[in-house]
């Protein structure tokens, strides 16, 4: 892997790691309120977020192997297979958990799973980029009138205007 993955995967890690934490206190205390042990919330939301990670790396290789081959069409249809190759991977570990191992609870692996999309959403607001462009504008000293408001869209100062009439 490059630096630049290597560096954003550890980056979507630590996001991944803050939202299974947050998901483990919170299943810690409603558990018993829901009628599940604690334990069995803590092992699912731990397997899920390791299933999270396993699923982050998988993508971070394949991302780095269609990058470097220069065909789209080979890139487009790995990435394809990859991708269900993952899915199905998870939903058959998520049946053998539900199957033989009670002590697993699943719901808390696929929280835990979905701390994937929380890393995702949180490595721009955790890791502000100044080398390879901003990934969140900063907007520390913007003099405000040159911020883009929604309402300074012409569709929506159409829709906002309190003349018009309705129809």
């Amino acid at each position: 892997m490059t630096d630049r993955t290597k560096q954003l995967f550890l980056q979507m890690s630590a996001g991944i790691f803050l939202w299974n934490l947050l998901l483990a206190a919170v299943g810690f205390i409603l558990a018993p309120a829901l009628g599940w042990t604690r334990s069995s919330v803590l092992l699912g939301v731990l397997l899920g977020a390791v299933c999270a990670e396993l699923m982050l790396f998988h993508m971070a290789v394949i991302t780095e192997r269609v990058l470097s081959s220069g065909n789209e069409a080979y890139a487009n249809k790995t990435m394809l297979v990859h991708s269900i190759l993952r899915k199905l991977v998870f939903f058959v570990l998520l049946a053998v958990i539900l199957w033989k191992i009670p002590q697993i609870n699943a719901l808390g692996v696929v929280l835990g799973v979905m701390g994937l999309k929380a890393g995702a959403y949180l490595q721009p607001v955790l890791f502000r980029s100044r080398d390879v462009g901003e990934a969140v504008p900063d907007l520390d000293g913007a003099d405000p009138a040159d911020i883009a408001h929604e309402s300074d869209t012409p569709a929506l100062q159409e829709n906002n205007n309190p003349e018009r009439k309705e129809e």
